[in-house]
């Protein structure tokens, strides 16, 4: 059913690899990094460790909380809007989801990655004092949701989530969105910062 020849979507899937700042601690239930092709069922069809290494795998559906995250960026992002819809599976994970068009219509790619998030957020969390609603609102901020989404997530209204956005960066001392996570994910914070210096600095030699 699945020729990997049929790679015109392989600057795309390759984009779509993750950046995410990583560790080498594995996790019991979830992979290091893995890839998965589904279909509407969450059945999985293709999964390897790189999007060009998928191969065919049978009898094998998304694990629990991994379908139910994907569900979840995938009804968010019903009304016509495309891309890479990107979340978190509590404090261990990250998870993108894109359609997969080199399959056929309704097929998804995702992506499962094992991220170094739990460490500092917990430091973080018990540095501002933060209640149990405002560290999921610091979880959801840091993954990089929308505010429409938070508030489905919260069970609120986007102009509240607004709100205690604003209270959760005042307490952290931080301007924006951008430095919230930089205080989440500092060593990729630092890393961009890098490649802006180097991008500077080449376009001043030119």
């Amino acid at each position: 059913m699945y020729n990997t020849a049929k790679l015109t979507e392989r600057k795309k899937m390759q984009r779509f690899a993750p950046t995410m700042q990583t560790q080498d601690v594995q996790s019991p239930t979830l992979p290091f990094r893995r890839f998965d092709v589904i279909d509407e069922t969450f059945a999985v069809l293709l999964s390897g460790p790189s999007p060009d290494r998928l191969e065919p795998v049978a009898n094998r559906r998304l694990e629990p909380t991994l379908a139910s995250e994907v569900r979840s960026l995938l009804h968010e992002r019903r009304g016509g809007e495309t891309g890479i819809a990107a979340g978190l599976i509590g404090l261990d994970h990250g998870v993108r989801v894109m359609d997969h068009a080199a399959v056929g219509p309704g097929y998804h790619l995702v992506c499962t990655e094992r991220i170094a998030l739990r460490g500092t957020f917990e430091r973080l969390v018990s540095r501002l004092a933060l209640g149990a609603d405002e560290a999921e609102l610091a979880r959801l901020l840091a993954g990089g949701y929308g505010i429409s989404s938070m508030a489905l997530r919260l069970g609120t209204t986007p102009h509240d989530v607004s709100r205690r956005i604003d209270r959760l960066l005042l307490r952290a001392m931080v301007r924006n969105r951008r430095e919230f996570i930089a205080l989440v994910f500092p060593r990729a914070a630092e890393r961009r910062s890098k490649r802006r210096s180097h991008v500077r600095h080449d376009a001043n030699a030119s």
